[in-house]
């Protein structure tokens, strides 16, 4: 699963090549229950997201399909507000030192759109209880 860590890290080094340096400002950076206000929120949010996911998708040597990268896309655009994302992909830190409520929403992101397995050995690269 290292290859796991280095896809996890490389996506989210991806994503800050992909999206500007600051955060939308005035939001509070909790990770979950925030709709997104605008569909320039919402197009940059599913790009990062669709970023993570290809991530994932291309590190799991075919074990995520298609559909189950899309469902990364919508579960991560869905839990993890924009904000949040952006702040994830200007510092790409090490998934571990996330806000325990951000790695939380990843885990039930993967959790539900990803086979037990990988879901698992996921939500173990991001500290995150079974």
């Amino acid at each position: 699963m290292k290859r796991g860590v280095v896809v996890v890290a490389l996506s989210l080094a991806i994503l800050v090549a992909c999206t500007d340096d600051k955060a939308p400002a005035g939001r509070a950076s909790g990770a979950s229950s925030g709709a997104v206000s605008s569909g320039s929120d919402q197009a940059l949010a599913r790009s990062m997201a669709r970023t993570l996911a290809d991530g994932i998708q291309q590190g799991a040597a075919g074990q995520v399909s298609s559909a189950q990268a899309d469902c990364l896309v919508n579960e991560i655009t869905a839990r993890i507000r924009t904000d949040v994302l952006a702040g994830i992909s200007s510092n790409a830190p090490d998934p571990k030192t996330l806000p325990k409520d951000v790695r939380q929403s990843f885990g039930q992101a993967f959790d539900k759109c990803l086979s037990g397995d990988l879901a698992g050995q996921l939500k173990e690269k991001f500290e995150v209880s079974r």
